[in-house]
């Protein structure tokens, strides 16, 4: 389970880390395998994808996860 898209304002942080995401098959945990690919400037306004990718028994999974960062004085 990857966290929501979600949208911040510019200068507010947002958590990119592995809380709160679940990567785990018959019991088995694989979030130590989890790698987090894309970056957000949340100092420029803009559309971020982030890519959430785990091996898993020989197949890849993964999942994008979209960061928007707006600028409430536009």
């Amino acid at each position: 389970m990857i966290p929501e898209n979600t949208t911040i304002k510019v200068g507010e942080k947002v958590d990119l880390g592995k809380e709160g995401i679940i990567a785990r098959k018959a019991g088995q945990s694989y979030l130590d395998d989890l790698i987090i690919e894309g970056e957000v400037d949340n100092t420029k306004p803009g559309i971020y994808e982030l890519v959430y990718r785990v091996t898993i028994d020989d197949k890849e999974h993964k999942r994008k996860r979209l960061i928007t960062v707006i600028d409430e004085n536009v």
